[in-house]
């Protein structure tokens, strides 16, 4: 079996210094602190052994060796420097290689289309003073007709009252939408299916907010199940706005079961994807 060259003492203070600064810095792996290691211990035994007698060598002498030292010096520093530079690549490069990512976004452009049909709708005075009777069960089933999927239709409680509701575009993409309001403030919530190339997990959650908006949805079944928020007087908060949501989810769960191909996730991301 080959055996490894024999460690090289050496004696160059300043060099020997740097070595250990830089040894005391790194975080290369074991087997690489232990090499460095056993160099220092076998340059500082024979640095002990040589005592005086270093002192009566001949200048010529004391140079060549010293040439000799400070080069397999260099040769260690240059060994650390390249354990520790592969080292950082592994870190920074290598291991995100084997690593799957997956970042869960809504299709880019969409929340903000959702803002601009929530401000379209209230603008709307025909929609807006459809004065409907509050039995939302009975206007989700006539909204869920007309989409062909399942549309949310929750009472919020807290003093809202419903304002309308209507089919509507969103982007490109067809959606229910409901209206409610408390004082000056208004909420919308919106059924939009999406089924191009998008599927996160069933119980995905989203908080967002685009200017005075305040955004917060769920996904089941495919379909984004969101509420827009435009407070007036300070309400709905962001707070608030989050309880309605997961109210919301509760809801969705009802006549939407989880995916049996997509396990529930309580994970809670920005709507738009990085």
């Amino acid at each position: 079996m080959a055996t490894e060259p024999p460690i090289q003492p050496f004696d160059e203070p300043g060099l020997k210094a740097a070595l250990r600064r830089t040894h005391a810095a790194e975080t290369a792996p074991a087997g690489l602190r232990d090499r460095i290691t056993a160099a220092l211990a076998a340059a500082a035994a024979a640095e002990s052994a040589a005592g005086l007698g270093a002192a009566h060598s001949d200048v010529a002498g004391r140079i060549g060796r010293s040439g000799g030292r400070m080069r397999i010096a260099a040769s260690f520093i240059a060994l650390l420097g390249v354990g520790l530079l592969g080292y950082t690549l592994y870190n920074e490069y290598g291991g995100h290689l084997s690593r799957k990512t997956s970042v869960v976004g809504l299709p880019v452009g969409l929340t903000h289309q959702m803002v601009e049909r929530h401000d379209a709708a209230f603008a709307d005075a025909s929609l807006v003073n459809q004065n409907p009777k509050d039995d939302l069960a009975a206007i989700g089933n006539r909204l869920t007709a007309q989409l062909g999927k399942p549309v949310a239709s929750m009472n919020l409680g807290d003093g809202w009252t419903v304002k309308g509701a209507t089919i509507a575009s969103v982007g490109k993409y067809q959606a229910a939408q409901i209206l409610f309001q408390r004082g000056a403030s208004t909420i919308s919530m919106l059924s939009i299916p999406i089924t191009e190339g998008y599927s996160p997990p069933d119980g995905q959650r989203y908080d967002e907010k685009d200017g005075d908006h305040l955004i917060a949805g769920v996904v089941q079944g495919q379909t984004v199940y969101c509420l827009i928020g435009l407070p007036k007087d300070g309400k709905p908060s962001a707070k608030e706005l989050k309880q309605l949501r997961e109210k919301l989810a509760d809801h969705v769960r009802t006549f939407l079961p989880p995916n049996s191909c997509a396990p529930p996730s309580d994970q809670t991301n920005g709507a738009r994807p990085s």
